[in-house]
């Protein structure tokens, strides 16, 4: 980045501003060619054309005079890309002058204006100076702020004297953005280049692989904090808490805080949050108490998510009764409980008493209610605190927008989903991933691919999640072509050997009937974790090979793996489509005397699904009555759907008859019903069931099928002509049934 010699090209700018750039030469010459539009950059007409809302936000992170609103902060680049550009180069001390250019580059880093950012790095181009180390700092901040990671790489390329904190900055960018193994490449590249890291750079790392719970490089981590002598540093230790905690590797977390030096707030929040998520709460509560912090209010708001996540609401209750001065954080934490079927109901009434008492929700208040709503399944509540949010100033907030799609998407409004998602600023990878998956749950496969297609063309990079959630959706479709699509992209991802995006490899695999595949998929598995165990089981039994199912649950025991819930929903179900009865009783009391794992609802509908299918109907009774179940509809759902295979009008009109009071408005409940009265030609009660869905409105869904043609599905509804070419099907159809 010296002065440009005679041969360099000029870009056509605005009249105010000009910048030149050399051919075959710097990262910044390609960085601003990027962001023009036909060789042209027409800066005074972006700032109008950004969206109007942005300009009523204000940044939150400078302070003093440089805590300007979106709008301030573009008429200030704006002011200063002209200056810099008109001024002289002779009159300017040289470091005044780069100091105004890297403070403009902090502000566009801070507001995510890449393309304003660009033109100041080309502006910095024309000056011929050359950059200082700060000055190359904040253009690679800049970018890996902004999410351009290929540049911020250019950058780091290009820059004669790479430092810690420029090496910091392009790994922060990366996790941040969701990359987080890509972060640690990265770092593994600035040790090998020879730079050591400092503190930022280890917490920053120790945060990616959290993330993914990679335990092999957050363990290469924790020998090199000790190498280096940072094991001593209060904030590294508490991250390497924080990190084997979320791994569930909780004596390692326990043998690292008692070694620490010292022990804040940050590390015993840590150590709680994990023996929390593996229900060890009376352990540490031991630990706690002898350490002198039960006094302080922090630790007592960690304390009471620690009780709301164990279900010991009361305790939690008491204790947030006896903090005198609770803040905003004491109400979050009472809100991180109540999220279950049996509590979630007082989640309201708390963010309620919440406002009364004159506390203004946040971010975390936000999310946490919203997760009440979508256990409560209640879109209109949903709605309220959509409209609150808005009324806050906080809707624009990534995380409370990645709430309300789970919200919607959970109430099956995908159209509220799909507003919500494009009016998003700045779409980061987890908002791509989150809106994937919400598709994919509500059988909007289609849409699914090709939000990803449309992600890539924004040039952002899938995750291991990401591609997971794509390939559901290919089993959904039982897309095989489409599947064998993404498995390649993974290959040359380089994310085929993870362990998730295995596992929905042979998921998708095995629902598209490709068993051949599949198998060889598990077995190449580099490491198998219970849940490729778990894909390989229920898969078998969704297909209908009860017998593969059983002998890789065997296996699995043999090779000293501890099934879970998910494991027995397919082992039970194996036994159900084989008819084992016996055997599957035999598993279901298992869970609770051999593995000390409470059955859920989902182990009680396998098990009455079990009975129903051997046409048990007094057995099921007694099941229902036992258990309690008689106000669950998932249990009578499946007796119902057993009492139409065996034609038992009996059992099926009693289910039928709970089931219209527990979910009257599920159409095919009444549909199956009248299938039975039918079967047994009893057409008056057929008549009546056809009245009653009539007089409450409920109408059959139509049935669907679909083909795929040249990568397009086309979808056909029952006396459906909508489709293009229907007069060409019928015809060829009619040729077909000839």
């Amino acid at each position: 980045m010296r002065h440009p010699p005679p041969c360099f090209r000029v870009l056509v700018f605005p009249t105010r501003i000009l910048v030149s750039t050399r051919q075959n030469s710097s990262v910044g010459a390609l960085c601003v060619v990027e962001s023009i539009v036909e060789a042209s950059l027409q800066l005074q007409e972006n700032f109008h054309n950004f969206p109007k809302d942005l300009s009523s936000q204000s940044s939150s992170t400078l302070s003093g005079p440089s805590k300007l609103c979106s709008a301030d902060s573009r008429e200030m680049i704006e002011k200063d890309v002209v200056m810099l550009g008109e001024e002289e180069s002779e009159f300017i001390v040289r470091k005044g002058k780069l100091r105004r250019y890297s403070s403009t580059l902090h502000i566009c880093a801070l507001e995510r204006f890449l393309n304003e950012g660009k033109a100041v790095h080309g502006q910095l181009i024309k000056s011929g100076i050359d950059p200082d180390s700060y000055s190359w700092n904040s253009l690679a901040n800049f970018y890996a702020k902004c999410g351009s990671h290929r540049c911020a790489r250019q950058v780091l390329h290009e820059m004669p004297k790479r430092d810690v904190v420029t090496w910091t900055a392009l790994i922060a960018g990366l996790i941040d953005d969701g990359y987080n193994r890509d972060g640690g490449l990265l770092f593994s590249d600035m040790r090998n280049d020879g730079v050591r890291p400092n503190g930022f750079t280890l917490t920053t790392a120790f945060k990616g692989c959290s993330m993914c719970l990679d335990i092999d490089f957050g363990e290469q981590l924790h020998t090199e904090i000790i190498k280096i002598g940072f094991f001593s540093d209060i904030f590294v230790g508490s991250c390497l808490v924080d990190f084997y905690a979320k791994c569930g590797e909780m004596k390692l977390a326990n043998r690292v805080l008692l070694s620490m030096l010292g022990w804040n707030l940050v590390s015993w929040s840590a150590l709680l949050n994990g023996h929390t998520q593996i229900g060890e709460g009376e352990e540490i509560l031991k630990m706690f108490f002898k350490s002198g912090f039960e006094s302080d209010k922090f630790i007592n708001n960690a304390l009471v998510v620690m009780y709301m996540k164990l279900g010991s609401v009361q305790e939690g209750w008491l204790l947030f009764d006896t903090i005198i001065d609770r803040d905003l954080a004491s109400w979050n934490a009472l809100l991180s409980g109540y999220d279950n079927d049996e509590t979630c109901d007082q989640g309201p009434r708390i963010f309620k008493q919440m406002l009364v008492e004159g506390f203004k929700p946040d971010m975390y208040t936000f999310c946490s209610i919203l997760r009440h709503s979508i256990c409560l399944s209640n879109v209109k509540f949903g709605k309220q605190v959509h409209a609150h949010s808005v009324k806050s100033g906080l809707s624009g907030d990534s995380s409370i927008g990645t709430a309300l799609i789970n919200m919607y998407s959970n109430n099956r409004c995908l159209e509220d989903v799909g507003i919500i998602f494009h009016r998003f600023h700045k779409k980061d990878l987890l908002t791509w991933t989150v809106i994937i998956a919400s598709y994919v749950q509500n059988d909007e496969s289609d849409k699914a691919v090709k939000c990803f297609s449309q992600m890539q063309h924004e040039g952002l990079k899938p995750n291991e999640f990401t591609l997971s959630s794509c390939l559901s959706g290919c089993s959904n479709l039982a897309n095989l072509d489409t599947g064998r699509q993404f498995h390649s992209l993974a290959v040359k991802l380089g994310m085929s050997k993870d362990t998730y995006a295995a596992s929905a490899l042979v998921d998708m695999y095995v629902k598209c009937r490709s068993i051949e595949d599949a198998e060889a998929l598990f077995k190449d598995m580099v490491e198998r974790k219970i849940v490729s165990w778990n894909t390989i089981v229920c898969g078998y039994a969704q297909i209908g090979k009860g017998e593969k199912a059983l002998e890789a649950f065997q296996l699995m025991l043999d090779e000293g793996f501890v099934p879970d819930e998910i494991t027995f929903i397919g082992l039970l179900s194996a036994c159900s489509n084989m008819g084992l009865v016996e055997e599957g009783k035999n598993h279901f009391n298992s869970l609770e005397t051999v593995y000390g794992i409470t059955p859920t609802i989902e182990h009680h509908a396998c098990m009455v699904n079990i009975l129903c299918r051997a046409g048990r109907f007094h057995e099921v009774g007694n099941f229902i009555e036992e258990t309690k179940l008689a106000q669950n509809a998932m249990i009578w759902e499946t007796v119902l759907w057993g009492s139409k295979i065996h034609g038992n009008m009996e059992f099926g009109q009693k289910a039928a008859e709970r089931l219209f009071e527990l979910e009257p408005e599920m159409h095919y409940n009444y549909i199956m019903l009248s299938d039975i009265f039918a079967a047994k030609g009893r057409w008056d009660d057929v008549a009546k069931v056809r009245a009653l869905m009539l007089s409450q409105g409920i109408k059959k869904e139509p049935g669907c099928s679909w083909v795929k043609i040249n990568g397009q599905a086309h979808m056909f509804f029952a006396q459906d002509g909508s489709d293009p070419k229907i007069n060409e099907i019928c015809l060829r159809l009619g040729k077909l049934t000839r």
